[in-house]
């Protein structure tokens, strides 16, 4: 959230974090920003209770069970599950209030996308740029692959602007960052 507060400083920058310890790094982190606003909750498709299972890369813990039999060494190592807390889960429409526009929408969220965005439709409409981490794997349990991500965004008026690569393997790409803009928000 910090590049955005000092690329955007008179923009609010909402920020969701549901894992407590990294929560409580962020808010240190981020108090010096005030116009970042930290919220201690995971998002989806509805407000509830629920578990993230812990990596031992924290970055890769998930809402979506890890996969256990990864056969790729990097991916065994980082993606080592190390138990699950609940979180508090809420949705995108929930906690953007109706009457503010969103300049950029940025997700990553370890598989959990695709239930970021139905809980987001209305807030979607008020959208132009969706930033969203796209995956060709098959590390968390059901989650979906880039192409189901793709006609979502697409059947709610966005359309692909540009694709920004992030993890590559054997010349394989795995994971990478795709820039959606909203048709009627964007000229």
């Amino acid at each position: 959230p910090i590049r955005f507060a000092k690329a955007f400083p008179s923009s609010v920058i909402y920020s969701f974090e549901p894992i407590p310890g990294t929560f409580k790094i962020l808010n240190k982190e981020t108090a010096s920003y005030p116009n970042i606003k930290l919220i201690n909750k995971a998002l989806g498709n509805e407000a509830k209770i629920l578990d993230i299972h812990l990596a031992s890369r924290i970055t890769s813990s998930s809402l979506l069970d890890i996969e256990k039999n990864i056969e790729n060494e990097f991916w065994a190592e980082n993606l080592k599950e190390e138990g699950a807390i609940p979180v508090s889960m809420s949705r995108l429409d929930l906690e953007i209030p109706s009457d503010k526009n969103v300049s950029i929408c940025k997700l990553d969220v370890q598989g959990y996308e695709l239930e970021v965005l139905k809980g987001a439709v209305e807030t979607l409409k008020r959208t132009a740029i969706v930033l969203i981490e796209m995956q060709n794997h098959e590390l968390y349990v059901n989650a979906p692959k880039y192409f189901v991500l793709d006609e979502f965004l697409r059947k709610n008026n966005f359309e692909l602007y540009d694709m920004i690569p992030s993890i590559r393997q054997k010349n394989k790409i795995y994971e990478w960052d795709a820039i959606f803009v909203n048709k009627n928000n964007i000229r």
